[in-house]
């Protein structure tokens, strides 16, 4: 018996340039602000290093660099299943065992696994070369998995949990 029809698993390509469009808009919207605050020196990162954390110019850097866009991440993540980047791409993220959204746990939880990823040299995203549903270890981490909405094959959410794309 077939299970209800889910949407099939994203290719790393998709993904990749999802990530690309994401940096290329918020960087687009970011550059105004930036230079409205710290003019021609935001070009200058001898300058922008030797901020102290606790200045106002340090904690704007951080807010706008860091946090900002770390939330923006789990409010797209949970609110749409995407990214602007992963929206114009045709991808969602969606619950691994379930198929449906994302919980704000499970966007919070994708968050942290980016943050290891990172910290174990980037081995986490690395991971989903060789993963058969292309997923990192973030995507362990949150239960998540990105599907490619535009084009695919309707595969039972047995096939998908099975690895099948």
């Amino acid at each position: 018996m077939r299970s209800a029809p889910v949407k099939r698993a994203a290719f790393l390509g998709r993904r990749l340039l999802a990530v690309v469009l994401d940096s290329l808009l918020y960087s687009a919207a970011l550059f105004p602000v930036m230079y409205a605050v710290f003019g021609a020196d935001y070009f200058n990162s001898q300058r922008l290093s030797s901020l102290s954390p606790f200045s106002l110019d340090g904690l704007i850097l951080i807010a706008f660099d860091d946090l900002i866009p770390a939330l923006l991440l789990v409010f797209c993540w949970f609110r749409w299943g995407a990214t602007p980047g992963k929206f114009l791409m045709g991808l969602r993220v969606i619950d691994a065992n379930s198929g449906g959204p994302i919980s704000l746990g499970q966007s919070v939880a994708r968050l942290f696994g980016y943050i290891v990823s990172m910290l174990a040299l980037f081995l986490g995203f690395a991971w989903a070369i060789w993963d058969k549903r292309c997923r990192g270890w973030h995507d362990y981490i949150a239960r998540t998995l990105v599907v490619d909405e535009a084009g695919y094959e309707s595969l039972s959410l047995k096939q998908l949990v099975e690895g099948e794309r």
